[in-house]
C-alpha cells in the first residue's frame, strides 16, 4: 500500500515558489546541418512539482520521520493533494529531499523537489 502525505502537515504549497511542468519524454537529435530531429522516446514520463511550505518546529519532525522511516530514505512513492484539484496524486521525492530555512522563532520553510509519476 502506497503511503500518504501526513494529514498534520500543511496540505497546500505557498504560491511563492510554485512551479510545475509536463514530463518531457521526447529525445532531440541535433544533426550537423538543420533543425533538430525529435521523437517520443516514452508516453509515461513523470513530471516537476517544486513548491515551498510553511511548517512548525513539530510538523518539521513529523515530515523528517515521514521522509525517512515511511518513504525509506525519500526513496517510496506517496499520495500528495494536487495543487489545484487537492485530489491524491502519486509522487515521489526528486533530485533533492526536503531542504529546510527558517525566518525565525519555530517557523522553518520546506522546500519540496517532487516528481508527479503517471
Amino acid at each position: 500500500m502506497v503511503a500518504a502525505w501526513p494529514a498534520t502537515l500543511p496540505q497546500y504549497l505557498l504560491t511563492e515558489g510554485y512551479s510545475e511542468a509536463q514530463g518531457d519524454g521526447r529525445l532531440r537529435t541535433q544533426p550537423d546541418l538543420g533543425p533538430a530531429k525529435v521523437r517520443r522516446r516514452s508516453s509515461s514520463m513523470p513530471g516537476p512539482l517544486q513548491g515551498r511550505m510553511t511548517m512548525s518546529g513539530a510538523q518539521r519532525t513529523i515530515l523528517d520521520d515521514f521522509v525517512e522511516t515511511t518513504l525509506a530514505g525519500g526513496t517510496l512513492p506517496f499520495t500528495f493533494p494536487d495543487p489545484l484539484t487537492r485530489a491524491p496524486i502519486l509522487v515521489r521525492f526528486s533530485a533533492n529531499l526536503p531542504a529546510w530555512s527558517s525566518p525565525g522563532g519555530d517557523t522553518f520553510i520546506a522546500a519540496l523537489d517532487l516528481e508527479v509519476l503517471p
